[in-house]
């Protein structure tokens, strides 16, 4: 995994708690754009230091719980609708 470099910067912001997370009516697009927005967010992750290991993992965990719910709902819409 490639590190970004320090000068770099992620800000993830939601309109709404309502908004954040996966929804039912999302389209493919949005999905995928929520699988950038993660790729982003495991990037800035590795830079952060080692001091508290333990909410790192957990971090990490999570990172990895939510790229599978997102796999998972891009692959039942592509499944749904081929042309998505």
């Amino acid at each position: 995994m490639k590190a970004l470099p320090r000068s770099t910067s992620v800000t993830v912001a939601a309109s709404s708690p309502a908004s954040a997370g996966i929804r039912p009516r999302q389209t493919a697009g949005q999905v995928t754009a929520l699988q950038n927005d993660l790729d982003h967010i495991d990037r800035a992750a590795s830079i952060l230091p080692m001091r508290h290991s333990d909410l790192f993992f957990s971090l990490l965990m999570r990172i990895d719980m939510t790229r599978t719910r997102l796999a998972a709902r891009l692959a039942t819409l592509q499944r749904l609708d081929p042309a998505a």
